[in-house]
């Protein structure tokens, strides 16, 4: 069994928990690196570490049918989806130093893991859901001339700008970088208009990730947060190439902000909202201002 292989093991378990003890904040305590093995016997590790533990005794078929139900959703995962935990050497160093104990304990992934070394500098692009058709040419065009500098652009992939970039890649045969604000499921690259675009993501050289487990359904306002979160800290400097007023963008500046990162952004965005004032952010007149600071900052 490799690592990956265990990491589902143990990943399932934890899902499992998560269900019993109803309670994130304590069992992100409770899993430490030196305890992170336990879990392959979920049940021992509930009995040790936590209160009414009796459940397991006193419901078995309860239990049992939260396995079955726990193992058959991790059945929808992707194809070749590795589990990375957070004690592993693959996991990025930047969400633990970022994220402290918010930073997810596993992370879904499909693709080419070796983009999360430290050795490939990621540009983050991000903008707001109304994005129009010129930022989203933009992004394309600027993710292509990224990729070919050698940087490993970074996108979400719930809006037409994140869509735009991923497909100035592909096109261009370049590799990026995505991370979703849902599980990694089969169901995510069925029936939908961009289906080629999302089929590509998960092929080399591209990679995507996810921190949500294949049980997860309706997030919550925490959860959802978590990807801004996760892109502010991946990325070696952010570029927001749209934005709308208490937008999306605006919220990843602040993340980016409050984590010390740069964020680049055009000019005229700058003047026409009420950006966040901070020493790290800057304005760019024209792409050749901004390759420098990124060069500068990545």
């Amino acid at each position: 069994m490799n690592h990956y292989q265990r990491n589902r093991e143990i990943a399932i378990n934890f899902e499992i928990l998560r269900k019993l003890v109803k309670d994130d904040a304590r069992l992100n305590q409770l899993i430490t690196r030196d305890r992170f093995l336990e879990l392959q016997q979920v049940s021992e590790f509930y009995f040790n570490h936590c209160p009414a533990s009796r459940f397991i005794q006193d419901y078995p078929k309860v239990f049992q049918m939260m396995q079955r139900e726990t193992v058959a959703a991790f059945t929808k995962l992707l194809p070749n989806t590795k589990i990375i935990s957070k004690f592993d050497e693959e996991y990025p160093a930047a969400l633990l130093q970022d994220l402290k104990e918010d930073a997810p304990l596993f992370i879904y992934a499909c693709g080419n893991i070796a983009l999360l070394g430290r050795k490939h500098a990621k540009v983050v692009l991000t903008g707001s859901r109304s994005a129009n058709e010129k930022e989203m040419i933009h992004a394309k065009e600027l993710s292509v001339a990224l990729a070919k500098k050698g940087y490993v652009v970074t996108t979400g992939f719930d809006d037409l700008l994140d869509t735009s970039a991923q497909a100035g890649l592909q096109e261009a045969g370049l590799s990026g970088m995505s991370i979703l604000h849902i599980p990694l499921v089969k169901s995510f690259v069925e029936g939908s208009l961009e289906t080629s675009i999302k089929r590509q993501l998960f092929s080399a050289p591209s990679l995507v990730i996810s921190p949500f487990p294949p049980t997860q359904t309706a997030l919550l306002k925490s959860e959802s947060e978590l990807v801004g979160k996760m892109l502010a800290s991946i990325g070696k400097v952010s570029v927001v190439l749209s934005a709308k007023e208490g937008g999306s963008a605006h919220r990843e500046a602040g993340y980016c902000v409050a984590m010390h990162k740069p964020v680049i952004l055009p000019k005229y965005i700058l003047m026409s909202l009420k950006f966040i004032e901070s020493k790290y952010i800057f304005s760019t007149v024209n792409d050749d201002e901004l390759m420098e600071l990124i060069q500068q900052f990545a």
